[in-house]
């Protein structure tokens, strides 16, 4: 039995050109999988996702391989697509390939962050800590986001960027690492 659609309600507006179509889908699919939208588990087809995002079939069945080669959709066989449900294994590793990473970044940003580096780095922060207190799952994931990101642009290593990072899947705070929702699950992120 297929399960009710329940997408259109968090889309708005049509995807745009500003962008590849491909990569303004992949882009939008990500924000529904990271802001709760899109739950682990969850079969996504190609159809409804080209309709409800006002574009053909052949961008999203291109998002959604990238998806897949990016860790955040399952292809099955015969089945179709699926939100990826991560296992306490794979978080684990995930996280520790992250701290990897994170660690190298934070050092090149300790060795060359200015004074108004550091003063942007307390807003991120406070922002992530705000966005915590007032429960704000989405919130807790760009605060993450752009505190990790601006951390790598200030390690100033042209050949580790913020994508190298961001390729690595971070998974909602409300999700458990079984896919399942938990209101009292911790973050799988760094």
């Amino acid at each position: 039995m297929r399960e009710p659609r329940t997408f259109p309600v968090t889309v708005t507006t049509p995807v745009t050109r500003s962008a590849p179509l491909r990569q303004a889908v992949y882009d939008v699919l990500i924000e529904l999988i990271v802001g709760g939208a899109l739950q682990p588990g969850r079969h996504l087809v190609e159809a409804e996702l080209a309709e409800d995002l006002g574009v053909s079939r052949q961008p999203v069945r291109e998002a959604l391989l990238r998806l897949q080669a990016d860790g955040w959709v399952e292809l099955r066989p015969a089945q179709g697509a699926f939100v990826h449900s991560p296992t306490v294994e794979e978080a684990t590793q995930l996280l520790s390939v992250r701290a990897v990473l994170e660690t190298h970044s934070a050092r090149g940003a300790a060795q060359y962050a200015t004074g108004p580096d550091i003063t942007r780095l307390w807003e991120l922060q406070a922002a992530g800590i705000a966005a915590l207190s007032a429960d704000d799952a989405r919130g807790i994931v760009e605060a993450n986001a752009a505190l990790h990101g601006f951390i790598t642009e200030l390690a100033r290593n042209r050949c580790f960027d913020h994508q190298a990072i961001s390729a690595i899947p971070m998974f909602p705070p409300e999700w458990s690492v079984t896919g399942h929702q938990s209101a009292s699950c911790a973050p799988v992120s760094c």
